[in-house]
């Protein structure tokens, strides 16, 4: 779990500052295996994944990349997450939480080696 959103999991979801009050999005509180931040890698098998924060979406939306070998080419593999504004949140006024607007102008679209 990304450091940004360990309060909510283990809240179960009561601490989430736009659907903390909604029981449909309730669940049981759990304790994150390991607490990850900003590019920190995770393996999993042979794969090794780099966590990229892309707030917006969540406060601690994660955006994944790897790289994968395919006939003598690597190919670098992206499985982005905030892509879209989630119902009821606020960006502009009254934002939903201090820096709404900046972290979605700073992540969609979001690359870090972007190159022209």
């Amino acid at each position: 779990m990304l450091d940004a959103e360990v309060d909510i999991l283990q809240s179960g979801g009561k601490t989430d500052f736009n659907y903390g009050n909604v029981q449909e999005f309730a669940f049981e509180p759990v304790k994150a295996d390991r607490v990850i931040r900003d590019s920190d890698t995770v393996r999993l098998g042979d794969a090794m994944l780099t966590a990229i924060h892309t707030p917006g979406h969540t406060r601690g939306a994660t955006t994944w990349t790897t790289n994968i070998t395919e006939g003598g080419t690597i190919y670098e593999v992206v499985f982005p997450d905030h892509t879209g504004i989630n119902p009821g949140y606020r960006v502009a006024k009254d934002p939903s939480y201090p820096g709404i607007g900046d972290d979605y102008r700073q992540n969609v679209p979001h690359s870090r080696n972007a190159q022209a």
